[in-house]
């Protein structure tokens, strides 16, 4: 996760001091657990993955889920050391997600709690409810 406003700010950085160069410009790597705490999420629904297959609930559902050892398992392991050491500063994740949430009206609030039904019936079970 990366506040648009840091990424902002080291774009024009890097064009007033004529920086060159390509540049990696991520958040720091957080664990689900971190970035769930970050988002606010008080009651996470934690799964495996062969609980998720088994109640039908496509991996399509979970776009940045990247199951271990998969293809796409290392997308997430980007490092930002060469940006921050040409200038990049990071707000930390969870003043991002407070500042994000805040600038939000009821109905993307709304928005942000719909899940497909085959998600939606899973998690009704996982929880109890």
């Amino acid at each position: 996760m990366i506040d648009v406003r840091d990424l902002a700010r080291f774009a024009l950085h890097i064009l007033e001091h004529d920086l060159p160069g390509l540049f990696n410009v991520v958040g720091p790597r957080l664990t689900w657990a971190e970035f769930a705490q970050a988002l606010g999420v008080t009651k996470p629904v934690w799964a495996e993955l062969s609980q998720l297959e088994a109640g039908g609930v496509p991996l399509s559902d979970f776009p940045l889920y990247r199951p271990s050892g998969s293809v796409r398992s290392g997308l997430m392991n980007v490092s930002s050391a060469k940006a921050q050491a040409a200038g990049l500063s990071l707000t930390p994740p969870e003043v991002t997600a407070r500042h994000t949430l805040s600038s939000l009206n009821a109905n993307q609030l709304a928005e942000l709690g719909e899940r497909p039904a085959a998600t939606q019936k899973f998690l009704a079970s996982a929880s109890g409810t």
